[in-house]
């Protein structure tokens, strides 16, 4: 009786595994201003924008030949031009895959949703030059 809870303990360990990898992420994908966004001649309009993208990926193997992977993200962004204007995306997508040796079989499917609001900061002007 003695060695069958050794035996216990023995087999626990291997059976219930839970690895899940993540990687965060911060992303600057577009800053900077263009000082005549309409290509007028005269009484040229600034435009200056800033999109920030914070995001988290996942990936979690599910026995031998079964992953699922996953991102969800946050994409704030503001643009000034005649108005400022500051917008709000939440998105994500998700992934499985199946691994036959060479072969990967997956389904995915992703979403996301816009907001937009107006900034109380000042419109952008040209300096009379």
């Amino acid at each position: 009786m003695a060695s069958r809870p050794e035996k216990e303990t023995e087999e626990r360990p291997g059976r219930n595994k839970l690895v899940v990898s993540t990687l965060p992420k911060l992303e600057l994908t577009s800053a900077g201003v263009e000082t005549n966004v309409f290509d007028s001649q005269t009484g040229a309009v600034l435009d200056a924008s800033v999109l920030l993208r914070p995001s988290l990926a996942s990936a979690m193997p599910v026995g031998r030949r079964l992953s699922v992977i996953g991102e969800g993200y946050l994409a704030l962004g503001c643009v000034r031009r005649e108005r400022t204007e500051c917008s709000t995306d939440f998105g994500g997508q998700g992934r499985a895959e199946a691994h036959f040796g060479p072969l990967t079989s997956f389904g995915a499917g992703g979403g996301q949703t816009k907001q937009t609001c107006a900034c109380l900061l000042p419109p952008a002007t040209a300096e009379a030059g």
